[in-house]
């Protein structure tokens, strides 16, 4: 146990360092390509495009990286191993309650599937309001002197509000969608237990099953 304990400790220190040395060391690349391609641009290409959305790819777009390359990425290889390892002990213990359990993974697969797909499109909005918002603000910043000599400032300021507020929607929709996912989850993995403890429980009383057994499970 006191092994265990150690090894636990250890193996969490290093996805930690590991998570935050991936995470930071290609975002740190992409800044870098990123600013090398805007250097070698044609003149023409670069004169199509807005000052803020350039400053949005710096300021937004690369930090988005973060969960893709950090936990995001590490998750697609380590929850698959757990899950596979955690089911072939389950298989060992008892086979028939294993599948019983595993007839329930489909509510899962189909309700990540639908709520991922609704928060993308949302992350989608809000990654495009948030470029419009920078190059707002660098309009703003760059033509201060022609707002204030012709008295814009409401004008400005109204539409950045109006924007600020979609924002604000748009993150409070976020917030409920990921809010319902993780309840979805949480009702599909109380269903898995409840599932194993009753079909479990009948299997002790017909002495398929031990209750060490079933409580290892």
């Amino acid at each position: 146990g006191i092994g265990l304990s150690v090894l636990h400790i250890m193996i969490n220190f290093a996805h930690t360092y590991l998570d935050t040395v991936a995470m930071n060391a290609v975002e740190k690349e992409l800044e870098l390509d990123l600013y090398k391609h805007i250097l070698l641009m044609s003149g023409k290409s670069f004169s199509s495009m807005h000052s803020g959305e350039l400053l949005s790819h710096f300021t937004n777009d690369i930090s988005y990286i973060h969960g893709v390359a950090g936990s995001g990425l590490l998750n697609l290889v380590r929850l698959p191993i757990i899950s596979i390892s955690a089911f072939i002990y389950l298989v060992q213990i008892n086979w028939k309650l294993s599948f019983f359990v595993l007839a329930i993974a489909p509510l899962a697969v189909a309700g990540g599937a639908v709520f991922g797909l609704l928060l993308r499109n949302n992350s989608r909005m809000i990654h495009d309001l948030h470029s419009s918002m920078t190059k707002s603000l660098a309009e703003t910043f760059q033509g201060f002197t022609v707002i204030r000599s012709f008295t814009l400032e409401g004008l400005f300021f109204k539409k950045y509000a109006e924007k600020n507020e979609q924002l604000y929607a748009l993150e409070l929709k976020d917030a409920k969608l990921r809010g319902w996912f993780g309840a979805g989850g949480q009702a599909v993995a109380t269903a898995s237990f409840l599932t194993s403890l009753l079909v479990g429980t009948y299997f002790v009383t017909d002495d398929v099953l031990t209750i060490g057994a079933l409580v290892t499970f």
